[in-house]
This record gives C-alpha cells, structure tokens and sequence, in this order.
C-alpha cells in the first residue's frame, strides 16, 4: 500500500525519479515491477535511470499497476504554469 502523504512529496519530482520511488513504496524489485507489467527488468532500469521514456502504452501499465490518477505521471512544467 502506498503511503498517500509519500504521494506529495514526490508529485513534482522527474518521472523516472516518480516510478522508482512508487516501486519502492510497493516493496517490489525491478524484475517484479517487469513482471507486474508484462515487460522486462532493463526497460524498467533505462525508464528508472531516465534514458528512456515509457511508452504511452506502457504508461497504461504503470498507472494501473500502481492504481493512482494518471495525471499523476504527468510531467507538468510548474515554473511555465506560473507565468
């Protein structure tokens, strides 16, 4: 179960950052999370280490595996929303 306060602090970080620390929060390694998910542990590893982006089908995945809104995994520019 993910802890909704961790959820705050973590809102605005980069997506990779989001996804590894969600993974965490679940108790699951990256094979796990692979498996949850129907791929493979390295896509997992380049998606945590941010050389690669999740696919929007992929996104689908995550978001369900993790049962969280998807604007959640939105990457939103915070300093353009202000001006």
């Amino acid at each position: 179960m993910i802890d909704y306060n961790e959820l705050d602090k973590i809102r605005y970080y980069p997506l990779p950052y989001r996804i590894r620390r969600l993974r965490r929060l679940l108790g699951l390694s990256q094979t796990e999370f692979a498996e949850k998910i129907n791929s493979s542990q390295t896509l997992i590893a380049l998606w945590e280490g941010g050389k690669y982006a999740p696919s929007e089908k992929s996104m689908d995945k995550i978001v369900k595996a993790f049962d969280l809104p998807s604007d959640f995994f939105l990457d939103i520019d915070i300093e353009r929303m202000k001006g």
